[in-house]
This record gives structure tokens, C-alpha cells and sequence, in this order.
């Protein structure tokens, strides 16, 4: 990934959590994971990048306690609740793998 691609991916994920009101705990993780699952799986980079980042905010707000719903992320980003749940499922498959 280019520093060019990972700076929007990050600026994205930023404007997403601001608008959801996310706590800083939240952002930092999510960018975290996201970086790192961008890094590391080839099969999710072919994903829609906006459904990675929120199956990515739909976790991390839970592990930290912040529940949003599916619904909430989903509309505030733009997409479905199945694509959340569905890069949700991914994404805790890649965790699962010794990610």
C-alpha cells in the first residue's frame, strides 16, 4: 500500500469515527487494524474499503464498550448492515488466523 493510499484510508476512517463520536481509544485501534489488515490480507483489499472500516468501527466500539449499532455505522457511512456484517465475519476470520 502507498503512503498516498494509506493516508485516505486513515483520513476516511478519522471522518467516520468523528461523525459517529467515537472515543480516541476507538480511533486509534480501528486505524490500527486497519492498517494492518490492508498490510497483511490480500483477500480483504479487494473489499470495499468503506465496508472494511465499518465492520472494523462495529468491533473495536464493541471491545471497547461504545455500542453502536450495525444500523447506526451503516447509515452514518453509507452502506448495508449485511456488508458490515459480512467484512465483520472477515475480519474476525483474519484475527482468529494469528492475525
Amino acid at each position: 500500500m502507498t503512503k498516498e493510499k494509506a493516508i485516505n484510508k486513515v483520513k476516511l476512517s478519522e471522518n467516520y469515527i468523528s461523525k459517529l463520536e467515537l472515543s480516541n481509544n476507538v480511533k486509534v485501534k480501528s486505524i490500527k487494524l486497519l492498517k494492518q489488515i490492508y498490510r497483511n490480507n490480500i483477500m480483504i483489499r479487494k473489499k470495499e474499503l468503506k465496508g472494511v472500516i465499518g465492520g472494523i468501527l462495529y468491533i473495536i466500539s464493541l471491545f471497547e464498550a461504545e455500542k453502536m449499532t450495525q444500523r447506526e455505522i451503516a447509515n452514518m457511512i453509507g452502506i448495508s448492515e449485511p456488508t458490515i456484517r459480512n467484512r465483520l465475519k472477515e475480519i474476525l476470520e483474519i484475527m482468529s488466523n494469528g492475525f
